[in-house]
């Protein structure tokens, strides 16, 4: 799916084809998942629990999106019909149905437009092409009875035998191709790349299932196979010839003297034999910074200054060579009150993570806060959502006075806790993978481990719950906590997992507790110095 999408022939912008494939990659969405007939439910931002309504709409947005998508695909698999005809006829509908002739004229266009002729007319070519290969299916396949799979094969095989090329569609362009189709009259200079002994004559395939012995015992009989080796490599040096006899002014041959990972390379036969037949030749060693100053692009990335007085006489380099020149005396800065306010607003909110991720590393927190960077993960149930799981079964647990009773009427709550939270905040198993399922009842024994630390912490005290995720913000349980420098005011705000009472001598001491279900350390050290 992820394929066909990024074609670009299926009518969605950039922007919807990455909101999919975001959504896809976090859920693991594949196979019947993209073609089933309910909408997708999950959250687009990959957490658990019930759409708040920024999550909703995003949600519609992408269903919407997807149906779109999978309209036509889900006709033609529905197609009925199961002979060679009848599939190459859903095939034709379904490329109809995508108006895949007009967006191939579009590209063409586009390619056009951006100077790029010869891609243009091989893009030309491609519905014929298509329609040629669909029709040859249909006709010699006729009443055939296939499975889907197998056709497909067929197609791809029909579709190999085709090639794309374009004659030069002006005068004075270069013309770029597999020798072969380097053809017509009027060649000036022909340059030949990639003339090393691992390219030309290139590697022979495996024989197959049949060696030349067998080919030729097939001729005698008069049942024509596959070309042998030997006839292919005839083949192969009768293009060489035709192809350097092709130029009337020059050829140029190329070969690279190491390949990219280092490795010394040769040059083919075929130089020893041009040299052979031209005394008089001699190789010429291009230098790397020689052979990237003969364009103005690689000399522009090369970041010499030395070309700079060049590239300014081009206009349509003369701009990066003057960004070039700022950039390099640039040097580090610090971000204005502008675009403080823009990233953050007037008014930052503050919480403890935030806290602790800027004291730690002042780009991270630019990252993650300011440009609201992060990387795609994979919905599932990491540290996080195991944290928040184990949060909820607590408090619901220990807010029903699970502390006071004895290990089976805690187990009840547990139970009773977890059903709730599968119910409001999965939505149930049934649409979860197998795995998951599995990973989740795993957790269970956990989290039973984890009330009864707790229980029996309490038990041990006099300290008593007396409120659970108590929050401190804007439109919480407690006003949040501020200040101001410089113009700009900070809101501290957050969640605190649990606050528990004792009473001594008409005096009332509160206990703030935190829960931590990661590898957190504790360090006496890092408490003393704040």
């Amino acid at each position: 799916m992820l394929r066909y999408l990024k074609t670009g022939l299926t009518g969605l912008t950039d922007e919807e084809r990455d909101k999919l494939e975001n959504y896809a990659e976090i859920w693991d969405i594949r196979g019947g998942k993209w073609l089933g007939k309910k909408p997708w439910a999950w959250r687009p931002d990959g957490q658990f629990g019930s759409l708040d309504p920024e999550s909703d709409s995003a949600l519609k947005e992408l269903n919407s999106i997807r149906e779109r998508v999978t309209a036509p695909l889900l006709a033609l698999k529905n197609s009925k019909g199961r002979t060679g005809r009848d599939q190459a006829a859903a095939i034709y509908t379904f490329l109809e149905a995508i108006d895949l002739p007009r967006r191939l004229t579009d590209r063409a266009k586009a390619l056009t437009d951006r100077g790029r002729a010869q891609k243009a007319e091989e893009y030309r070519q491609l519905w014929e092409i298509l329609c040629a290969a669909l029709d040859q299916c249909a006709v010699i396949l006729a009443e055939t009875d296939m499975e889907l799979e197998e056709f497909g094969r067929v197609l791809k095989l029909v579709l190999s035998q085709y090639d794309v090329g374009a004659i030069p569609v002006s005068l004075d362009r270069v013309t770029a191709g597999d020798l072969p189709r380097v053809s017509g009259k009027g060649v000036k200079v022909l340059c030949l790349l990639g003339a090393d002994d691992g390219q030309i004559p290139q590697v022979s395939p495996s024989a197959g299932l049949l060696t030349d012995e067998d080919r030729d015992l097939l001729a005698q009989k008069g049942l024509e196979a596959a070309p042998r080796v030997q006839e292919k490599l005839t083949r192969e040096w009768t293009i060489l010839y035709e192809g350097c006899t092709l130029p009337t002014e020059k050829l140029l041959v190329f070969y690279p003297a190491h390949g990219v990972q280092g490795e010394e390379r040769r040059p083919s036969v075929l130089v020893s034999r041009l040299k052979s037949a031209f005394p008089a030749l001699r190789t010429h060693l291009e230098g790397e910074e020689e052979f990237r100053f003969t364009a103005p692009l690689p000399a522009l990335e090369s970041g010499r200054e030395a070309v700079w007085p060049l590239l300014d006489a081009l206009p349509e380099y003369a701009p990066k060579v003057e960004r070039l020149r700022c950039a390099r005396g640039l040097a580090r800065g610090s971000l204005s009150p502008a675009a403080v306010e823009a990233l953050y607003g007037k008014r930052v909110p503050m919480s403890a993570s935030r806290l602790d991720k800027y004291k730690s590393c002042h780009f991270s927190y630019f990252m993650q806060y300011g440009l609201k960077a992060k990387a795609r993960k994979r919905a599932g149930f990491s540290a996080p959502e195991y944290g928040t799981f184990v949060h909820y079964v607590l408090e619901h647990v220990l807010a029903q006075g699970g502390a006071g009773l004895d290990r089976k009427g805690r187990r009840e709550l547990i139970q009773g806790a977890v059903e709730r939270y599968i119910t409001e905040e999965l939505g149930g198993l049934e649409n979860q993978t197998p795995r998951f399922r599995y990973l989740f009842d795993r957790l269970l024994k956990t989290v039973a481990e984890v009330v009864e630390n707790a229980a029996g912490e309490l038990q041990k005290g006099d300290f008593v719950p007396v409120a659970f995720e108590l929050g401190f913000g804007a439109g919480k349980d407690l006003p949040p906590i501020t200040f101001t420098a410089g113009g700009v005011t900070v809101s501290l705000s957050g969640f605190v997992d649990r606050v528990d009472g004792w009473e001594k001598d008409g005096k009332l001491y509160l206990r703030v507790v935190d829960y931590k279900t990661g590898r957190k350390s504790f360090d006496w050290s890092d408490v003393c110095n704040g």
